[in-house]
């Protein structure tokens, strides 16, 4: 009897997944999914190109942590990062349908081909290229992991002057068809599963260059001489001369200091956009208190180039107030400027040219009327 009753148990069960398994299969398949290839194309995003010259007058390799490589040291991969968007009926829609992350080592030749597979419908591509660590996709100076905000990876140690903060966007509307051959004989037009994506720099660069050099390292020179006199007085009196200054030598040239020992100190007065919004195409939010080290970089016997920054813009000019401290070896400042309001306009270079190193703070910011304190703004 037992016998029985567990027998037709068991043909009990497989009645019931057997019904269960017909079930699934009257549901209809999902469309299968087709290749689709996306072209990023780099060819009008990479050149900065001229906007505009505006003078102002006013009276008056970064360092790395230790045991850390230098930027020079590091190797870089350009990152592509790919949200498709299935809009068919919901343009609105931020949900993502596929994403892809693909890095290419080639930083020559930034226009690049990716092979995705999407199911038949309208999509719309949004596409962030920013740099990475090579052989790596972790984020670097970029949080890249909601679109709706990419935002700067490091808000107390901002990463200026240098290069690699460099990004693109690049955004696209497109039909992925089912059968693109069918399509085109049928309606007579021309049906491809591959769409070119245009990239574009949603950032503004600018650059403070010095052309008082000389005139600042007489200067460092002249108070590098006034401490270490005093550091020996001191000494002679039994004080511990321990504020004399390591790199001051009476004999010294000033063609004998390093440029590149100064720390340079950029600081953005007031508010910094931190982040973007890709599907408004504008900056999203900012951040206050903002600064980033920099060092010193030679371009001539009387030029020197203080540093530089990409920040985030609308497609319009906007400004960014900037004041500039340079620092002795010994932690001395030697000048700083008051903040200068910098106009910056999306893919475009602003160039301040000026006489930074002169400038010395007494009792908070200021500058020294000795000085000239003439520069101008180049826009290109």
């Amino acid at each position: 009897m037992k016998r029985s009753v567990l027998t037709y148990c068991i043909l009990s069960l497989f009645a019931i997944l057997g019904f269960s398994a017909c079930d699934v299969h009257e549901f209809p398949d999902m469309p299968e999914r087709r290749p689709y290839e996306l072209v990023l194309d780099f060819t009008n995003a990479i050149d900065m190109g001229f906007y505009q010259t505006i003078d102002y007058s006013r009276a008056s390799t970064e360092a790395s942590p230790s045991g850390t490589k230098t930027q020079t040291e590091i190797t870089y991969d350009i990152r592509y990062t790919v949200n498709a968007y299935r809009i068919d009926g919901n343009d609105g829609n931020r949900l993502s349908d596929t994403t892809i992350v693909v890095c290419n080592s080639d930083l020559e030749n930034m226009n690049h081909t990716l092979r995705l597979n999407l199911r038949p419908g309208k999509y719309r591509f949004l596409v962030w290229a920013d740099y990475v660590v090579h052989g790596t996709k972790t984020d670097l100076y970029y949080n890249t992991s909601n679109f709706e905000e990419i935002i700067l990876a490091d808000r107390q140690n901002h990463t200026g002057s240098t290069d690699r903060r460099d990004a693109f966007r690049g955004e696209k509307e497109a039909e992925v068809y089912d059968n693109p051959e069918l399509t085109s004989s049928t309606t007579r037009s021309t049906a491809v599963n591959r769409v070119v994506v245009e990239m574009e720099r949603p950032l503004a660069k600018f650059k403070f260059i010095s052309h008082d050099i000389v005139k600042f390292l007489s200067y460092v020179l002249q108070q590098r001489a006034i401490r270490q006199k005093e550091a020996e007085m001191k000494a002679q009196q039994g004080v511990s001369p321990e504020s004399a200054d390591p790199k001051a030598d009476p004999k010294a040239d000033i063609k004998n200091i390093n440029t590149n020992d100064f720390r340079v100190v950029f600081r953005y007065q007031g508010f910094m956009p931190c982040s973007f919004n890709m599907f408004t195409n504008k900056p999203a939010d900012s951040w206050t208190g903002v600064a980033f080290d920099s060092t010193m970089q030679r371009l001539s016997d009387t030029e020197v180039e203080l540093g530089f920054d990409y920040v985030f813009v609308n497609g319009g000019e906007s400004t960014v107030p900037v004041s500039v401290e340079v620092y002795d070896t010994d932690g001395t400042l030697l000048s700083s400027t008051l903040p200068i309001d910098v106009p910056v306009v999306r893919n475009k270079l602003t160039v301040v040219r000026g006489n930074f190193l002169s400038s010395k703070a007494s009792g908070g910011v200021s500058i020294r009327t000795e000085f000239d304190g003439e520069y101008n703004l180049e826009i290109r």
